[in-house]
């Protein structure tokens, strides 16, 4: 497993039948989001502060490309063969689609509130974005970036890690939030709770 360590600049590379870490690898700008590519001979790291996707061999920690993104990259997804790759712009509000071979731009959209992280669903179709601060996920079309829905997700809220569960299912991580309650009133319930969202 591979492991982003923003506050110390590195990606650990765990053995987790053993629970050990194997080795770090130094990423600077912050490492955010890890994904194996290659059948793991490579890793995609978002670099927020460095404003870059880094490509790490993962054995030698060396950097053998990156790509130039806009601010604060965060959450990262790749097509199933392997030719674009989005890129989650947090202080963008946007997602950047690149072709993975030239880095060369595709498309740019405009998403919700600080989105964080993404996952290809539909057979690879549909890009769904979590918004982290605006309470709803962004469905684009995968191809072309146009946007197909804007869907609210009630009391989410910080939404975090979408995960694509096949069959056209996506799973988001977030808050539970019940702010519509008075703080005083904590003998009612929890006013945040964590939870997820199917769509």
């Amino acid at each position: 497993a591979y492991v982003a360590s923003p506050p110390t600049d590195q990606v650990f590379v765990l053995d987790v039948p053993a629970r050990r870490v194997l080795r770090t690898l130094p990423v600077q700008g912050r490492p955010s989001f890890v994904l194996p590519v290659r059948w793991g001979r490579a890793l995609l790291v978002s670099c927020r502060y460095g404003s870059q996707v880094a490509v790490l061999d993962p054995r030698s920690g060396k950097t053998l490309r990156s790509f130039k993104t806009g601010a604060e990259p965060v959450g990262l997804a790749l097509s199933a063969d392997q030719t674009v790759l989005y890129v989650v712009q947090s202080q963008e509000d946007s997602v950047l689609a690149l072709d993975f071979s030239s880095g060369k731009k595709i498309w740019e959209a405009a998403v919700g509130h600080e989105p964080r992280f993404s996952a290809l669903a539909s057979e690879g179709q549909v890009l769904v974005v979590s918004n982290g601060l605006s309470r709803d996920v962004a469905l684009l079309n995968a191809r072309d970036g146009r946007k197909i829905e804007t869907r609210a997700l009630g009391h989410a809220a910080i939404l975090r890690q979408a995960a694509s569960l096949g069959g056209g299912w996506v799973a988001v991580a977030h808050l539970v939030s019940h702010d519509d309650r008075s703080a005083t009133q904590m003998e009612r319930g929890r006013i945040n709770a964590n939870g997820f969202s199917l769509l």
